[in-house]
């Protein structure tokens, strides 16, 4: 099952999967894709959605082992606090300084 999450443009997406099946040869018609409409944090502001981002990919990887699917992941909307977002920041930097 091929699911998008929370994709603004639902009509491009699916063009572009339709548009690739056929360009990749397999000449069969794919699949509509599934749409999920998730909760999560809001960001509070403009500036800080990469954050959330590596935020996001962060708790997604680390959640791997505790096997919870995306549903039960991403149920609340209130925003990260500072101390959280500092803390993804922290991550980053050390492995990018370290790497």
């Amino acid at each position: 099952m091929l699911a998008v999450i929370d994709i603004i443009d639902h009509n491009q997406v699916y063009w572009s999967i339709r548009v690739y099946g056929y360009e990749g040869g397999t000449r069969k018609s794919s699949k509509v894709p599934q749409w999920m409409k998730l909760d999560c944090a809001r960001q509070p502001g403009i500036k800080e959605c990469g954050y959330y981002i590596m935020r996001y990919m962060l708790e997604i990887v680390t959640s791997r082992h505790s096997m919870r699917s995306i549903d039960e992941l991403f149920q609340d909307t209130t925003s990260y606090s500072q101390d959280e977002i500092d803390g993804v920041r922290d991550l980053w930097a050390d492995y990018f300084l370290n790497a």
